[in-house]
């Protein structure tokens, strides 16, 4: 251009067009000094003018800049990062990316370059995040971001962006936020109604907490304190209250329960050894007694294991604190002395935990 007739070769002042001045002094100065000096501010526009300049050593600034972006990826640059990669074809830095706002979904959702994406755009990275991440609330909490942005232009997207949602995978917890806490805007959707709702029901169901006389029998995640009734039968409801359902035939303290394919059993109790179950399934049939414990049980522990109902220790009928165990087989409705513990115990715990129990 400046030996060879253009009219730059007798000009003065030359005007390069497309970058900033301070850009071209930065690379002049790698091409006399070999320094580069590389910032959120320039790294772009640095890579930019090499690449368009194509100069001797435009491959080294060029490198310098991909490693910058890998070295300094972070929740606030990953989208612009991303985007310039893709322009460029920079593969490695693309996945490199992608693996990042996986991981970080959730708090990418919430920066300003996130909301402005397209629908098709953040649908992408959505079920980028859906493909490699079975973290479903991190997904519905992200959709919620986007969508809450501008809602009025958005809400059309509702129906779509959620069929990306596993809602089997929802944690139970998180369903619980949403059906009780959630705006109205969700609750008047037909996914709300249709799908979100009943999935919680259904699994507050599933879960339902059954405490016959003094004993607590565990169907689901919450605790529940000693209820001081002897042969009463309580359960409880969504809002966490307790309602009266069918006394048990037997009255009952410091008995033991479990729950076991959604059958409640309930033995012992002060001088006892008489077993009962309840079908969650009928419950307004009643209990039944089964089959009897070969020992009488107060305060003894309980747990299932391999769907059996294991029982140990207590106090007998006397003054005698227990180390036996026995185990139920609901099947054939039998009761079988196992080995026992080696130390006597009452008002303990037991815990099943890959097909073996501990105290």
């Amino acid at each position: 251009m400046f030996t060879s007739g253009f009219k730059e070769g007798f000009t003065k002042d030359i005007e390069v067009k497309g970058m900033k001045a301070s850009i071209l002094d930065l690379l002049f100065t790698f091409i006399y000094l070999q320094v580069i000096d590389i910032s959120d501010k320039t790294v772009c526009q640095l890579y930019e003018a090499s690449d368009y300049l194509q100069f001797n050593g435009n491959i080294y600034v060029k490198g310098y800049c991909v490693s910058f972006f890998n070295d300094t990826l972070a929740v606030g640059n990953c989208l612009s990062f991303r985007s310039f990669a893709q322009r460029y074809q920079l593969l490695q830095l693309v996945e490199k990316c992608d693996k990042f706002i996986v991981a970080n979904l959730e708090l990418v959702s919430k920066e300003l370059k996130f909301m402005d994406l397209s629908s098709d755009e953040a649908e992408a990275l959505i079920a980028l995040k859906q493909k490699q991440d079975s973290c479903q609330d991190s997904i519905f909490r992200t959709i919620l971001n986007w969508i809450k942005h501008d809602f009025k232009q958005r809400q059309q997207f509702i129906e779509r962006l959620f069929q990306l949602i596993d809602v089997k995978k929802l944690s139970t917890a998180f369903l619980e936020e949403i059906v009780k806490k959630s705006e109205k805007w969700i609750k008047r959707t037909d996914y709300f109604l249709d799908i979100l709702t009943p999935e919680y029901v259904a699994r507050i169901e599933r879960n339902q907490l059954v405490v016959p006389g003094g004993a607590v029998a565990h169907g689901g995640a919450r605790e529940v304190s000693h209820i001081d009734t002897h042969n009463s039968t309580f359960i409880s409801n969504i809002d966490e209250t307790f309602e009266f359902m069918i006394s048990t035939l037997y009255e009952r303290s410091g008995s033991t329960s479990v729950k076991i394919n959604n059958h409640v059993y309930t033995a012992g109790g002060r001088e006892s050894n008489f077993v009962e179950c309840l079908n969650l399934n009928q419950v307004n049939v009643g209990w039944n007694e089964v089959a009897s414990m070969k020992e009488q049980r107060w305060l003894a522990a309980s747990a299932v294991l391999n769907d059996q109902m294991c029982v140990a220790g207590g106090w007998d009928g006397g003054r005698n604190k227990l180390s036996s165990v026995e185990l139920y087989d609901p099947v054939v409705n039998t009761w079988t002395n196992i080995a026992s513990m080696q130390t006597k115990r009452y008002q303990h715990a037991l815990v099943s935990y890959n097909g073996t129990s501990g105290f």
